[in-house]
This record gives structure tokens, C-alpha cells and sequence, in this order.
């Protein structure tokens, strides 16, 4: 990205990419299942959405990985029950977090994947995709530069309830002197018998 002089514009001493990909919208299968994937997901405003469970639970979640999800009703909330404009803000401190460090012979660089505090730091792309039940959500993010894609998704099981798994892929090819140091897991979970009054007058 270049400013009015045509010069590079840098965040420290770090180049500011941004991914100029149109946003698309296109039906896929993905291990059979057909989902719809919206590429480019982050070019768009955030929106919210809901899962369908063959159960009681339910999961509202925006667009960016903010959620609220829970069983049957408020009352039984695994993340704070509140309004989408809220969930949707609340996506660096509540839900799903991963931490990446790579390490290589030159640097360590670590990587967010999702967080907009990097936005510009690494070009990537972001992908959404809903299967047509709407019953399965998956979040990708591509890392062109550290030639890596980190994904996962969300569904439900009558036996274990909610179920998130994530997946590393490698894009590049091997790097001997490479190591992956990854922390992954959800952030913002409440504990059992917070109702949504006490929930809605906390400050």
C-alpha cells in the first residue's frame, strides 16, 4: 500500500500489506460436505449468524469469531449472553485464541491469526465457510508470508455438545531449521450459574 507520494507506507519498520482481493461468494465440497465460502470475509462489515443443533444448544457468532453460544437458553450461557453489536466487538477477548511462533536460522515471528491488532503486518487472506444445513462453520486465514493456513470450526455433537477443531496447514515446502510453537484454545468462558441479570449488571 502506498501513500499520496507513492511512497510505501511502514507500521514501525514493518511494510503495511493489504490484501486486495475481491470479496466472493461460491457453493464447495469440503470432505463431501457442500458449504457456501464467502473469500475475502474480512473486506466485509462483520455480520452475525446462528448454528442449527440437533439438540438444545445454541450458538449465535459473528463473522469475525465473536460469539455467545450456550444450552438451551441465556441461563446456561458458556460465554457472556449479550447484544450482536457487543459480540461482535468483544472477538480479541472472548471465543477461540491461537498463538503461533515460528522459528527459523534468521528470526522468531509470531502470528495471531484472526487478531486485527496485526492487521498489515503479513498479507493473508480470510475465508468463511457455512455448510448449506447450516449445522458446520469454518474460519480460515492463509499467511502468504510465512506461507502457513490456520483454520477451524465449529459444530455440534449430541454426545459432546460443542465442538471446536483446528487445523495448521503448511503451504511451503519443509524447512529443516523451521520449529512451531502453537497455543490454541477458547478465552472468555463463564462459570457455571452466571445468570444473564448478573451478566447484564456487571460493570
Amino acid at each position: 500500500m502506498k501513500n499520496a507520494k507513492n511512497k510505501p507506507l511502514y507500521i514501525g519498520n514493518s511494510p503495511f500489506r493489504i490484501q486486495e482481493n475481491p470479496v466472493q461468494g461460491s457453493i464447495i465440497s469440503r470432505s463431501g460436505v457442500p458449504f457456501y465460502r464467502i473469500a475475502q470475509v474480512d473486506r466485509m462489515p462483520p455480520f452475525f449468524m446462528s448454528l442449527v443443533s440437533p439438540d438444545e444448544h445454541w450458538l449465535f457468532i459473528a463473522s469475525n469469531g465473536g460469539l455467545s453460544a450456550g444450552w438451551r437458553n441465556e441461563e446456561q450461557a458458556l460465554f457472556p449472553y449479550t447484544t450482536d453489536d457487543k459480540i461482535m466487538a468483544s472477538t480479541e477477548s472472548v471465543g477461540p485464541k491461537t498463538l503461533i511462533r515460528i522459528e527459523d536460522s534468521e528470526a522468531v515471528r509470531l502470528w495471531t491469526p484472526f487478531s486485527d491488532r496485526y492487521r498489515g503486518l503479513y498479507t493473508i487472506e480470510r475465508h468463511l465457510y457455512k455448510s448449506l444445513w447450516g449445522n458446520e462453520l469454518h474460519f480460515e486465514e492463509i499467511n502468504h508470508d510465512l506461507g502457513l493456513s490456520f483454520s477451524y470450526a465449529w459444530r455440534f455433537s449430541s454426545s459432546f455438545g460443542f465442538i471446536r477443531s483446528s487445523t495448521l496447514t503448511r503451504l511451503s515446502s519443509f524447512d529443516p531449521t523451521q520449529s512451531i510453537d502453537l497455543l490454541d484454545g477458547v478465552q472468555g468462558l463463564l462459570p457455571p450459574g452466571i445468570s444473564s441479570d448478573m451478566q447484564a449488571k456487571k460493570k
